[in-house]
């Protein structure tokens, strides 16, 4: 009886204001379309003073006017690299993405970095002899070697007599399997060259070695080795006015980086770091 008075009452209130009956309507009608209509749709503002700069810097490379087609493809792309963009933002892949966090980092680093001064002479000379290692050439030797790879068949008495006849004078060149890595002569080897392409034994053992004598047979990682020192090179200190504009060079690097350390220091200060432990994160 109640829900019978409510609708009669409710009629008659319809008959009486009829823009009742609208807004009923219209509530109803967004009920149901609000869910299925599309979200409304990011505004991507492009400033056509960013799509003329872009259009001046393309005819300067090509040397004459665009045509209308090479300015529409210039517009369609960069409205794609616009929404991309966007649509990386929203995807989070800044913090996801190790080239775009390396990328942004750089960036960052970049806009950091503030003119350096270009260094006095007095504060360049300050500079090379506070890194004189940096500009002087290590002691080195210059060796000549018959050379073996492992693999290759030879005997200890074949390489006695080898080492025998080049004693007596006869020509390397008609013995051995010389190889890129370890051809007939080697000039100016550091003890960290060899090392790096013998082995630490070799190195140690080729040390030792007199000048101007065959010696061997010596083994290492690449095989085995007659050998003779043809010189040993003492270490060479740099003349200051030979490398001066290398020096200028890195002086310019080494600051503009500390500087831009003392920016990154700055805004690290601004965060609270937390170290959290693998298994908490768990």
């Amino acid at each position: 009886m109640e829900e019978k008075r409510g609708q009669r009452k409710l009629g008659s209130v319809v008959r009486q204001h009829p823009l009742v009956l609208f807004l009923i309507l219209g509530a109803l009608l967004y009920g149901v379309w609000a869910p299925l209509a599309p979200p409304e749709r990011e505004i991507v503002r492009i400033e056509a003073t960013v799509l003329r700069a872009l259009e001046q810097q393309q005819e300067d490379l090509l040397g004459r006017p665009l045509t209308d087609e090479e300015k529409d493809d210039i517009r369609e792309s960069y409205i794609d690299d616009e929404v991309l963009l966007r649509e990386a933002i929203e995807r989070g892949l800044q913090w996801s993405d190790f080239r775009v966090r390396q990328r942004l980092t750089r960036i960052m680093r970049g806009a950091l970095t503030e003119t350096v001064a270009d260094p006095s002479v007095a504060q360049l000379q300050a500079y090379f002899r506070d890194n004189i290692d940096r500009y002087s050439s290590p002691e080195s030797t210059s060796l000549e070697q018959v050379f073996f790879p492992w693999g290759e068949e030879v005997t200890e008495k074949g390489l006695d007599e080898v080492l025998t006849a080049l004693r007596a004078g006869a020509d390397p060149e008609q013995y051995g399997s010389p190889s890129m890595l370890a051809p007939r002569r080697m000039p100016r080897q550091t003890r960290a060259s060899l090392v790096r392409v013998f082995g630490a034994d070799f190195a140690n053992a080729f040390k030792r070695l007199e000048e101007g004598e065959w010696h061997g047979p010596l083994e290492s990682v690449q095989g085995v080795h007659l050998l003779r020192v043809t010189e040993r090179h003492p270490p060479e200190v740099a003349v200051f006015e030979n490398v001066e504009h290398y020096l200028r060079q890195e002086w310019l690097m080494e600051k503009t980086r500390e500087l831009q350390q003392e920016g990154v220091d700055e805004i690290r200060s601004r965060y609270r770091i937390e170290l959290v432990e693998e298994s908490a994160a768990e």
